[in-house]
């Protein structure tokens, strides 16, 4: 038998030889066709299958990160990873070569569904669940940040029991999400980030309380707009600095007309330069 650390391609083992602590390696569709579908399994989700096709074809790591299937070595049955394979299979008939990695497993026959649905019925990860991954493994900007919303609580914390709402704070510290990063373990912040992040947060608390808004999800787009316009990565900054925030927020509501809320950051950075050009054009009427 081969030592751990092999890498064996294109083999199925048999249960006689199998190795279960190895990650095997298929590049075929020839291949990838013997494993089976049950049909206690839940349904192939188009929309997964391409996000994962996406990442093994476009993707900056392709298949890299790309969890291993689980396999029952008895029957070849897809444990776990029926939407891998599909997206595998749709990636070789691209010309694809990326390997999908597999872990094969003994499992009783009166088990299997059992096991099926203890597998697929776990509650995936949302980003509440990265950060407390990075900060148990001592990722400072990731402390940081949940610092940072309990010390701006009116707009980051949410929620019944009041939890951290990371979205909304990172539009406001770097101006869109960063869940990649929170992800991989890498995010970082400056204490020039953290400085900005005060005067966005100051400033969209005011236009909420100038448009009579509550906190709703459109706050996150709303906030990597401000964020885009502050950062003086947009023109309409100038406008704003001359006439003041003070002018503006207080004249604010008086311009909204009949908008509707969005989640959108394009569609509420659209507003915003309708809104302050309409509110310079005033204040330099009232300034002549």
């Amino acid at each position: 038998m081969a030592t751990p650390k092999a890498n064996v391609v294109e083999v199925i083992p048999t249960k006689e030889n199998v190795d279960y602590d190895r990650i095997y390696k298929f590049r075929t569709a020839e291949v990838l066709k013997r494993f089976k579908f049950l049909s206690a399994n839940r349904d192939v989700n188009d929309r997964n299958v391409a996000k994962i096709l996406r990442q093994i074809t476009e993707g900056r790591y392709g298949s890299k990160f790309i969890p291993v299937i689980i396999v029952d070595i008895n029957t070849l049955a897809v444990v776990d990873g029926q939407n891998r394979i599909i997206a595998y299979l749709r990636a070789y008939k691209q010309g694809c070569e990326e390997p999908l990695k597999v872990v094969f497993v003994d499992v009783p026959s009166d088990y299997m569904d059992e096991l099926i649905r203890v597998l697929q019925d776990g509650k995936k990860w949302d980003n509440r669940d990265y950060f407390k991954r990075a900060i148990e493994n001592g990722n400072k900007a990731c402390k940081a940040i949940l610092d940072w919303c309990y010390n701006h609580s009116e707009l980051c914390v949410c929620g019944k029991e009041p939890k951290p709402n990371y979205s909304y704070a990172m539009s406001f510290i770097y101006g869109k999400r960063m869940d990649k990063e929170v992800k991989d373990l890498s995010l970082t912040v400056t204490k020039n980030q953290l400085e900005f992040s005060e005067q966005v947060y100051k400033e969209v608390l005011a236009i909420m309380k100038s448009m009579k808004y509550r906190r709703q999800a459109f706050l996150e787009g709303m906030t990597q707009a401000w964020y885009e316009i502050r950062s003086k990565k947009d023109n309409k900054n100038f406008f704003l600095e001359e006439m003041g925030l003070d002018y503006f927020t207080s004249h604010l509501f008086d311009v909204m007309g009949s908008y509707q809320t969005t989640t959108r950051k394009e569609e509420w950075l659209g507003r915003f330069h309708s809104m302050i050009e309409n509110l310079y054009v005033r204040y330099r009427k009232e300034a002549a």
